[in-house]
């Protein structure tokens, strides 16, 4: 999921003041080119491409364009009569082929409706307006909620009955694991799911139909009050301990990142104003934000021979999206509006792009972002008892892939590729002061007693200012979808830009080394955590102490900026 700018990046003498992109920014002279920008693609000139890596997996996929997919694959009756044909099986002897071929039926089920609803979502995204298309996807979403909920219940039965030692020997150690841990809801912990859901719901709406502030403002403490009761109601003492260890699978803390902040205050925020000092210079960069109304098929046409020149073996998921036309990246008032995501469809073994451009040049950067995770979501179909993906490691996909076409703006947009490099750049610096002052804010909204608008408003000025981060207002976080949908989702684009950095960095030295590194992550299960994750490619872990110091004088250097 790519992060959205809301307000024009501004600067006043040396000093960062503000950062959200808008779409209304006042438009430039669009002759003004990019040569101003600091040329930096002769280096990698005579590189040739990575062509060393090989993806191992082998997955039937139908050639269908979203619009020949149906959103009602699998009728609800369907599901449920797999379902109690399993559960009335667990009560009698001699049935373990049988029970071992319903486990199989089931999750396929589960993953047609998992799609069916992923599609309606789609569907509804790209016509906000239709109150039919929303009923839809809420219905299917809700479907499919409860269907994984029930058949979690029913697996976790299994693996407590006599067939327990078959069943776990069919299914893998892992995936028993997963749904032996599976939270069990009380009545009171899926009403409260319920009343979440509608909140977010009613956000969406508001967002939609344009909402002040305040109405945004005290949905927010709703929620906050809602997801830090539904924490409770599984024994944890708040909701961000809760989201950390459950929703998110994250192997560190709130403590862990509290270690670390110093070293991003006190060592990458200061490069990264010296690098926005540094770029904007002059008012070339500021081309990024001119006029761009190319369709989809040309920015994916000018994608491929971007992603040609880092490593071939990503063209595969590219072509098979691009014959397919899995996405939308055209400009609509009826859209979802400041969104863009990639979207697993696990019954086709691929996924789909969505995004809402603001019709200017950095829409680029975005489908870039956004083909990483679909790559990824290609070549890794999802299981529906897999560990779901950590954020910290699925934002490597996207980052990690922007970071290392960083020679190869020019040939992705050859008008603008310079200014293109350069923003991707600011913007991944960015991804890392707004997701360490963004995860602070909502710790603090969440732990604060008795939370009101006027103790709302003071946490996020407090914690814009001791980040000298752009939220120095009492408005502009409330833009922030994922802070009302996604709580503490933020910090996985700190922590994985930070990561992609690395890889950056390897790149300049050596290319190939750095593209391997990334490649091989874009290979990890679903699940693999973050630390764990960095140890696969060869990274280092940046929760050691000097870690992020390094990586941000080593970024000083190459873009050699005062110290």
């Amino acid at each position: 999921m790519k992060r959205k700018y809301l307000l024009l990046l501004t600067v006043c003498c040396s000093c960062l003041l503000a950062a959200f992109i808008c779409s209304g920014c006042n438009n430039r002279d669009s002759s003004q080119k990019h040569t101003d920008v600091k040329n930096h693609t002769s280096a990698k000139e005579t590189v040739k491409p990575y062509s060393d890596f090989k993806y191992a997996d082998h997955f039937n996929r139908s050639n269908l364009s979203l619009t020949d997919r149906s959103m009602d694959s699998i009728d609800i009756d369907t599901f449920k009569s797999t379902f109690n044909e399993f559960h009335t099986a667990l009560d009698s002897d001699g049935n373990e082929e049988r029970i071992l071929g319903l486990y199989d039926q089931l999750c396929e089920q589960l993953n047609m409706l998992l799609t069916d609803a992923t599609l309606a979502q789609y569907a509804y995204y790209l016509d906000t307006e239709s109150q039919e298309k929303a009923e839809r996807y809420h219905s299917k979403e809700s479907a499919y909620t409860d269907s994984f909920e029930k058949t979690s219940s029913l697996f976790q039965r299994a693996l407590s009955s006599q067939y327990s030692d078959v069943f776990r020997s069919y299914i893998g150690e892992d995936k028993a694991s997963r749904i032996e841990n599976s939270l069990i809801y009380s009545d009171e912990a899926i009403a409260l799911k319920q009343q979440k859901n509608e909140l977010i719901q009613r956000y969406e709406t508001l967002i939609t139909q344009g909402a002040k502030e305040q109405e945004l403002k005290q949905l927010y403490i709703d929620l906050v009050n809602t997801n830090n009761a539904f924490a409770q109601s599984f024994g944890y003492a708040n909701y961000p301990d809760f989201v950390y260890a459950v929703e998110y699978g994250r192997d560190y803390t709130m403590t862990d990142l509290k270690k670390i902040e110093n070293e991003v205050k006190d060592n990458f925020i200061p490069v990264f104003h010296e690098y926005v000092s540094s770029v904007t210079e002059n008012d070339s960069i500021y081309v990024v934000y001119d006029e761009n109304h190319d369709r989809g098929e040309e920015k994916i046409h000018r994608l491929r021979k971007c992603i040609q020149k880092v490593c071939p073996a990503l063209e595969e998921s590219l072509i098979h999206l691009q014959k397919n036309t899995l996405y939308d990246v055209e400009a609509s008032s009826l859209k979802y509006p400041a969104l863009s995501f990639s979207a697993p469809l696990p019954a086709y073994n691929d996924a789909y792009i969505y995004s809402s451009p603001y019709e200017t040049v950095s829409d680029y950067s975005t489908l870039l972002h956004e083909f990483g995770h679909y790559n990824y979501y290609y070549h890794n179909p999802a299981h529906p008892f897999d560990s779901r993906d950590i954020t910290d490691v699925s934002e490597i996909m996207s980052q990690g892939l922007e970071l290392i076409c960083y020679d190869y703006y020019d040939t992705y947009y050859p008008e603008c590729g310079d200014a293109l490099a350069s923003f991707v750049i600011f913007d991944m610096m960015a991804s890392v002061a707004d997701g360490f002052t963004i995860n602070e804010a909502e710790y603090r909204s969440y732990t604060t007693p008795d939370l009101d608008i006027k103790k709302l408003d003071q946490i996020w000025e407090n914690v814009s200012d001791e980040y000298n981060n752009f939220i120095n207002d009492d408005t502009s976080w409330t833009y922030i979808d994922h802070v009302f949908e996604e709580p503490f989702y933020y910090i996985g684009y700190a922590t994985s830009a930070l990561a992609s950095f690395e890889l950056f960095l390897e790149s300049r030295v050596d290319f190939h080394s750095g593209v391997a590194k990334y490649m091989t992550l874009t290979t990890v299960p679903a699940g693999t955590k973050y630390q764990e994750a960095l140890t696969i490619a060869g990274l280092n872990n940046i929760f050691e102490p000097g870690t992020i110091a390094k990586i941000s004088e080593d970024l000083s250097k190459e873009f050699d900026l005062k110290k």
